[in-house]
């Protein structure tokens, strides 16, 4: 009975839905009777759904025991479970470890060539071969130009065989030959190393390694990603090298043998950014005294060599009484031209720092005078340590810097110079302000 009554329901709650449907389909045809006869069908179907549900849980839910049930029921022996001798485990041999060596990666040094520099030369300061730093920097010959960067592989220790142990035999500190060289080296990182235990590690700034390396995000390090670690300490030379020119390299004349003073005259250590214009100013002289009182051929010095001061007195006459001269003789007076200005640069900012070997470095100066036939602007560029050279002679106010100088720190200045280029030159003026920049090939 509670079957078919759960089925009458259902048949019911399933017509009053389609009632429902068609009651919505023709809802323009029953005008304000559509509400209330869809408002009886939607409790008419309520109705007819809990009533459904209702006959369905009575018949799902078990019918209570009765006591006549109960008291027939004989529990049935369950049997009683025998116990069994527990056997120990077999035993499980134990793997021995075997220790495998960890591949340390080979450690390299960042070298910039110099003026004089061969590869077997530095081969031998660095102790490695030839072959080594041709494999590492890709060359097919011997050929280096000034400024050009090599990673120079550095030798790694002879590993000891297994169960013995190494011998430290102490060795008295090196005596240095010449100032440490400082550059750049190369560190590979390794795991769970991070910017700040680097820097801790070599003793520089988070500044100076993200300056040395253009585009590294501190967040997100690699291992086996190589750092570059500027103002490092570099293997102190142990021998001088041999100059051997290349054919960038420019001849430096040997001057001539300096001559002991005489009376009255002084002696002078050349110092960076010395001319012979600004040597002659202090002491009082001509460039062409000091030229010739040196015996020199031209305005090249260099840093540490010793100049003899003329006398500047030595060509004043004394209070003697002049011989007398033709009454036709018309004393001429000498006119000594006065120093042209200085140059005064315009670009680049000093201290501007260019980053790889496509940058556009431009110099441009500005002066206030016109230029002979035989006068020209002299730009010359230095590295810290060394005397100025002249890079170029030009009629024009500014000059492009060749990529052959990329890789390293510059001064540079302008000075106005009268001479043949090449042969021999006379400074019209004191140079112009000294400015730095720096070229970085990456």
């Amino acid at each position: 009975m509670e079957i078919a009554a759960e089925r009458a329901l259902a048949i019911t709650a399933f017509l009053l839905i389609m009632g429902l449907i068609g009651i919505q389909r023709f809802r323009h045809r029953l005008g304000a009777l559509a509400a209330a006869v869809e408002l009886i069908g939607l409790v008419a179907l309520a109705l007819a759904v809990g009533g459904t549900v209702t006959a369905r849980v009575r018949v799902t839910l078990p019918r209570s025991p009765t006591p006549a049930s109960v008291a027939g029921f004989r529990p049935t022996p369950m049997p009683t479970p025998t116990a069994r001798p527990t056997l120990p485990p077999p035993p499980t041999a134990t793997p021995t470890a075997t220790p495998t060596a960890t591949p340390t990666p080979p450690q390299t040094a960042l070298y910039t060539v110099e003026r004089g520099d061969t590869l077997s030369g530095i081969a031998k300061r660095f102790g490695t071969t030839v072959q080594a730093i041709r494999a590492a920097n890709g060359l097919t010959g011997d050929f280096l130009r000034v400024g050009q960067e090599l990673l120079v592989p550095l030798p790694s220790p002879t590993p000891l065989p297994p169960g013995v142990a190494p011998t430290l035999t102490p060795t008295p500190p090196p005596t240095p030959k010449g100032p440490l060289v400082r550059g750049t080296i190369v560190h590979v990182v390794k795991w769970r190393e991070s910017i700040a235990s680097i820097t801790r590690q070599y003793g520089i700034t988070e500044e100076q390694l993200l300056a040395a390396n253009p585009g590294l995000d501190p967040e997100r390090l690699r291992v086996g990603q190589e750092l570059r670690i500027p103002n490092q300490p570099v293997t102190p030379t142990p021998t001088p090298l041999s100059f051997t020119p290349t054919p960038t390299a420019t001849l430096t004349p040997t001057p001539a043998p300096t001559l002991p003073p005489r009376g009255g005259e002084r002696t002078y250590t050349v110092r960076p950014n010395d001319t012979l214009y600004a040597i002659g100013k202090r002491f009082g002289v001509t460039v062409e005294a000091l030229r010739k009182r040196n015996g020199l051929t031209s305005d090249f010095l260099r840093v540490g060599q010793v100049l003899i001061i003329p006398d500047p007195l030595a060509g004043v006459p004394t209070n003697t009484p002049e011989p007398t001269r033709p009454p036709t003789a018309t004393p001429v007076p000498t006119i000594t031209p006065s120093p042209v200005p200085p140059p005064r640069p315009i670009g680049p900012p000093d201290g501007t720092i260019f980053r790889g070997v496509d940058a556009n470095v431009l110099l441009e100066w500005r002066w206030n005078g016109t230029l002979a036939a035989d006068e020209w602007f002299v730009v010359e560029l230095w590295q810290t340590g060394q005397p100025p050279q002249a890079q170029t002679w030009t009629k024009a106010t500014r000059w492009r810097v060749p990529v052959e100088l990329a890789g390293a720190a510059w001064s540079w200045r302008v000075v106005v110079v009268r001479g043949v280029r090449g042969a021999w030159r006379t400074d019209l003026g004191p140079p112009g302000e000294t400015r730095r920049f720096t070229w970085l090939r990456r």
